[in-house]
């Protein structure tokens, strides 16, 4: 090889060796942002909106998705049985999110953790998500200008996402024989889920695994499949979508958006039914009485 060729193949290399440092650098204080999830936007927000205006230890936390979003509602919890809690649902989440939140929330763990199951199955591209996590940047590139602007108020709603919306489900009869291409959890979803039970026994928290009823995201090969699992962890498995009946639940009044998302009227069958199920079941106590917590009283303007 000429000298020539030497030097110019040797100014290739340092060249290419000083583009691929710099291009690290530049990643360096983006790896920051992953410890909000994937989905960092809504996690970011509803997460530092519940550290900011939440300084009682609650009887409850919801983690999922949207579904989970449109279900529980913190005001219907209380009215029902005077215990307190938080829904921390956001839209798009899955279990590395759900991990983020608790994650974030440190010592401030409930006594009682509610998953909704369906966001169990849910994941994103997993191509994608690796090379995010390589290089965040091209996934977390607005984290620093969102952080920044984004503005925190505190939610009357305790994180629900109330609607009144009626738009009626009419394959109600067939929807659970569907069959689905991601009706099992994958593997980095389990070590996620895995973390999440770990820290639920470091506090001593209880977890129960809730499905809603969901006519497009739902069906009898996940629910067997969840089952199963619950089963194997020794965990408390509650599927709405099995006990329609017993909530007196209507597909053409108690959904949104024709099947997928419950509005106000499905949330309050859901949870009345899991007030009770949770009154039963484990040793929270009514603070309808207790003078620390008259807020939730005034917050929610509970019929005396």
């Amino acid at each position: 090889m000429k000298l020539f060729e030497k030097e110019s193949l040797k100014k290739s290399v340092i060249f290419f060796l000083i583009l691929s440092i710099l291009f690290y650098l530049i990643q360096i204080p983006f790896y920051a942002a992953r410890k909000y999830g994937y989905q960092y936007k809504t996690v970011y927000q509803k997460v530092e909106t519940f550290k900011k205006y939440e300084n009682q230890k609650l009887d409850v936390l919801y983690l999922g998705d949207s579904v989970g979003w449109a279900a529980f509602s913190p005001r219907t919890l209380w009215n029902n049985s005077g215990f307190t809690s938080y829904n921390l649902c956001t839209s798009g989440q899955w279990l590395e999110d759900a991990s983020a939140i608790l994650s974030e929330i440190g010592e401030r763990m409930p006594k009682v953790l509610v998953i909704e199951g369906s966001m169990l199955f849910e994941h994103p591209n997993q191509i994608k998500n690796l090379f995010y996590k390589n290089f965040p940047l091209f996934h977390y590139h607005d984290y620093f200008r969102y952080t920044s602007e984004v503005k925190l108020f505190e939610n009357e709603t305790k994180g629900y996402n109330d609607s009144n919306i009626v738009q009626p489900f009419n394959n109600e009869n067939d929807y659970m024989l569907q069959v689905g291409y991601n009706d099992v959890i994958k593997d980095d979803s389990i070590q996620y889920l895995e973390n999440i039970l770990a820290k639920c026994k470091e506090f001593n928290t209880e977890v129960i695994i809730v499905t809603v009823p969901n006519g497009k995201g739902w069906n009898q090969s996940k629910h067997n499949y969840l089952t199963s699992y619950c089963e194997t962890q020794g965990l408390p498995f509650i599927d709405f979508n099995m006990l329609l009946d017993n909530i007196h639940f209507d597909w053409q009044t108690d959904t949104r958006d024709g099947g997928e998302h419950l509005n106000n009227s499905g949330s309050v069958k859901v949870m009345e039914y899991l007030s009770k199920y949770l009154h039963d079941n484990y040793q929270l106590k009514d603070k309808h009485d207790n003078t620390d917590f008259q807020a939730w009283n005034e917050l929610f303007e509970r019929d005396k």
